[in-house]
């Protein structure tokens, strides 16, 4: 087993932007379309839902600016992906921006986000200028950021500042007039000389420390005033105007106090799930398992974070119940627990857990029949099972009021089997009645529950 949700290194997204994985790169066209159409300062929200791969995209983002951009280090792992006739080329216009990434929830255990934000314009304005050996760049990098570092007295920024000894720091600039202009500075001695453009890219703002949230968009709205910067915002913006109600009380209006902060929200589509489920290896194949797996994973709408739990879960999972079912394989109701049951109690484990639990714990059936019915295999599956051991009428055909009951009653029967402990319920006992020379495997049926 293995753990789906990958962090993104620079590796891991140069292969998706290759085989365009996530169905993303026609989205990273348009955001350099964007990009190249702004003039003078500027600040955009990519808004997505928890889970959507906004991190993906901004840091895909920052990784093709910076390969484009002959004053940083080029690493050669973009070939071909930005040649005149292929979707990514609009970036080759772009190569003047210098980005800079800074995750806002990594560092919101400063009191203050200014110096995290200046260090790291100044780790990537360093990088760039050790690239052309720029020294004397270098050195003015790091006395402005000392200056700006000295606001902030001895207090949050001390791990800073060790992590630039040797440097003194300047005791100064204590009044936010003066901050301002140090921050151009910054700005100034951080772009290369073909660079004119810093492209801050914020991300993980709405996961936050609320105050430490809104001062990140205050600071960088006062003093990153610079006609040469562009500020990218990656959040969930419903979730950011919910965290300043909160700071601010009942009846404030959060979404119009965020869009003091922004000039343009750009929302981000969710990924393609069958994508998401091709790029980490879970291969749709004929197999029921496989096929209802699929159509559950878009049936949800799952995010990209989502689609990575239910991936972890099939893969541990899978292995299990289908090469267990040695001796059983005409066994029609073994072979539905196994590759039509567990495959949706998966999907509800990761994306109604409220619902999985009352199927588990109170051996409701309606949360189940209602996730079944969003696959189309799934059901079809459960016809051929009942259909196999219910009788109606000879010369009856069967009304869709008893095809529902029929697949209640197939459902509960599972339900009943794998979870209930209690041998003297009543529909425990019939459940083990019911299955009693219909299923040659049904004692084994309670392993699934370890299982799932």
């Amino acid at each position: 087993m293995r753990r789906i949700d990958s962090a993104p290194t620079r590796d891991i997204l140069v292969k998706l932007l290759h085989n365009d994985a996530l169905g993303r790169n026609g989205d990273l066209a348009e955001f350099a379309g964007i990009l190249k159409s702004i003039e003078g300062g500027f600040s955009l929200f990519v808004d997505a839902d928890w889970g959507s791969g906004k991190t993906f995209f901004v840091r895909q983002v920052a990784c093709i600016l910076e390969e484009v951009n002959p004053f940083l280090e080029s690493h050669g792992d973009l070939d071909g992906l930005l040649d005149n006739n292929r979707e990514l080329a609009p970036y080759m216009e772009l190569n003047s921006f210098l980005p800079v990434y800074y995750n806002a929830w990594e560092n919101d255990h400063w009191d203050d986000p200014l110096p995290s934000i200046a260090a790291s314009i100044a780790l990537q304005g360093d990088a760039c200028a050790s690239f052309r050996s720029d020294t004397e760049a270098g050195e003015k990098i790091a006395g402005t950021l000392d200056a700006i570092l000295g606001v902030f007295g001895h207090g949050g920024a001390s791990s800073l500042r060790d992590a630039f000894s040797g440097r003194d720091l300047i005791q100064a600039y204590r009044d936010r007039e003066t901050l301002r202009s140090s921050v151009s500075n910054l700005v100034d001695v951080a772009l290369p000389e073909k660079a004119n453009t810093l492209l801050l890219i914020v991300d993980e703002l709405d996961r936050c420390r609320p105050s430490f949230a809104m001062k990140v968009l205050e600071q960088l709205k006062n003093l990153f005033t610079d006609d040469r910067v562009v500020i990218v915002y990656s959040v969930n913006a419903n979730q950011l105007s919910h965290v300043v109600e909160g700071m601010y009380g009942q009846g404030f209006d959060g979404r119009r106090y965020l869009s003091r902060f922004y000039d343009l929200t750009i929302p981000l589509r969710k990924v393609d799930s069958f994508k998401q489920l091709e790029a980490n290896g879970f291969i749709k194949t004929s197999n029921r398992f496989d096929v209802i797996a699929y159509e559950l994973a878009e049936a949800y709408g799952m995010t990209m974070r989502d689609a990575n739990r239910y991936l972890t879960e099939l893969f541990r999972v899978r292995p299990l119940v289908l090469e267990s079912r040695d001796g059983f394989v005409d066994d029609r109701v073994r072979a539905f627990a196994d590759a039509g049951l567990v495959p949706t109690m998966l999907a509800l484990k990761v994306f109604d857990a409220d619902a999985f639990a009352s199927v588990v714990q109170k051996f409701e059936i309606e949360p189940l029949y209602h996730a079944f019915s969003k696959s189309e295999a799934a059901m079809e599956f459960m016809d051929a099972t009942w259909g196999s051991y219910i009788k109606f009428e000879e010369g009856k055909t069967p009304s869709d009021e008893d095809k529902v009951g029929a697949r209640h009653e197939l459902l509960e029967t599972l339900v009943y089997m794998i979870w209930c402990k209690d041998r003297n319920n009543s529909k425990y006992q019939h459940s083990y009645q019911v299955l009693i020379g219909r299923s040659w495997g049904f004692d084994s049926l309670p392993r699934l529950a370890k299982i799932i």
